[in-house]
């Protein structure tokens, strides 16, 4: 059958299902970003992630957009069950209007810092 593939669930009830399985690369970023999750401690900038799992700053800003709108992440195992591995809210997204140190003459147009924060359900 192969490698199970990582699953991201966007909604889900007794007759409709919304869902797509990521990518290998994809499905890598997400299990590395779930790992470091714990260790952050309140908004934490998406490029200080991308440097934690050594990853690129776009790969991984993309990852990070489709993990906050998923409802949850499952696998499905070779036996046929599948395994729920993380629920909503998987994270939290927060991105500022505008770039806040834009005071720059050459830099005029930056793009605004994405911050991410870990969110445990009790």
């Amino acid at each position: 059958m192969g490698t199970p593939k990582l699953r991201l669930v966007f909604y889900e009830d007794e007759k409709e299902k919304s869902y797509f399985y990521l990518e290998r690369s994809e499905a890598q970023r997400v299990i590395s970003i779930l790992k470091i999750l714990p260790q952050l401690e309140g908004w934490t900038p998406a490029s200080k992630i991308a440097s934690m799992i050594n990853c690129k700053l776009p790969a991984v800003l993309w990852t990070i957009q489709k993990m906050a709108g998923a409802e949850k992440i499952d696998v499905k195992l070779p036996d046929g069950r599948i395994k729920v591995i993380a629920k909503k809210p998987v994270i939290l997204v927060h991105k500022k209007q505008f770039n806040t140190r834009n005071n720059l003459r050459r830099q005029k147009y930056l793009r605004a810092t994405v911050f991410v924060r870990y969110e445990k359900i009790k």
